[in-house]
């Protein structure tokens, strides 16, 4: 069976953003985002978070940075604790331009594909599966989220879009 595509395509969602991703991130699933950067950003992250509370595990930080060279930070929170940065430098993304980011959970890693090119690879250091909500704040414009799932317990659920966002089936 294939699975159905969930999309929270509000008009140009409100940043900060935070969304449910029911049933956590299985392999195969994935989570794009378009959107763009504002030529006076410094920079902007996606979590992919445990819950929403103080202190929730943080199984992803995505952590574009502008002020000096162009870098993309990669990190985790496990027990209020934050592990070592990884680093990309020369990051792909840039002031005043457009972007796709895609997220792809596999067995072992998250694939991160920027603009159709393969970016960097994270190993998971938190099991995906308990992954329940999307957080993005920071300096970026967002015009699409969407993502699908790679198992059949995705394919009975529907979205539970958080503030502000809209129901698309």
């Amino acid at each position: 069976m294939a699975a159905a595509a969930m999309a929270l395509i509000p008009d140009r969602p409100t940043v900060p953003y935070s969304t449910a991703i029911p049933g956590g991130l299985r392999p195969h699933t994935w989570v794009k985002m378009e959107g763009s950067v504002p030529e006076t950003s410094t920079g902007f992250r996606v979590k992919f978070v445990y819950g929403q509370y103080e202190g929730a595990n943080v199984a992803l930080l995505f952590h574009p940075r502008f002020e000096g060279s162009a870098h993309i930070v990669f990190n985790s929170l496990v027990e209020r604790k934050w592990g070592q940065e990884e680093r990309k430098e020369n990051s792909p993304l840039r002031k005043g331009k457009s972007f796709t980011l895609m997220f792809t959970t596999t067995t072992k890693a998250y694939e991160v594909t920027v603009n159709g090119r393969h970016h960097y690879k994270f190993r998971h250091r938190l099991p995906p599966e308990r992954v329940r909500f999307l957080e993005v704040d920071g300096d970026v414009k967002l015009e699409a989220v969407s993502w699908e799932g790679g198992g059949s317990y995705w394919n009975r659920l529907t979205a539970v879009p958080a503030w502000g966002a809209s129901r698309v089936y």
